[in-house]
């Protein structure tokens, strides 16, 4: 007696992939369309990030050897 379905793959519980084209992996619909929100989103912030204005570096180091007072005594002392 021949089995029904002999011939064709098994379809309980496997779910139908896309290939995501970043990565070249297969992944289901809803986690493809997570990865490309993803991606924009992350693509946004950098051109966000690339816009915006440099901002100032601040020269602390030169602002604390001045506010520290044992590097003035010492300084004192050499002299």
């Amino acid at each position: 007696m021949p089995q029904e379905g002999a011939g064709q793959p098994p379809t309980g519980g496997v779910e139908k992939l896309h290939l995501d084209e970043v990565s070249g992996k297969m992944v289901s619909k809803s986690e493809l369309k997570r990865l490309q929100k993803q991606r924009e989103a992350e693509e946004k912030k950098q051109k966000r990030a690339a816009a915006a204005p440099p901002k100032p570096e601040k020269k602390k180091a030169a602002e604390e050897v001045d506010l520290n007072p044992n590097v003035r005594l010492q300084n004192s002392y050499r002299d």
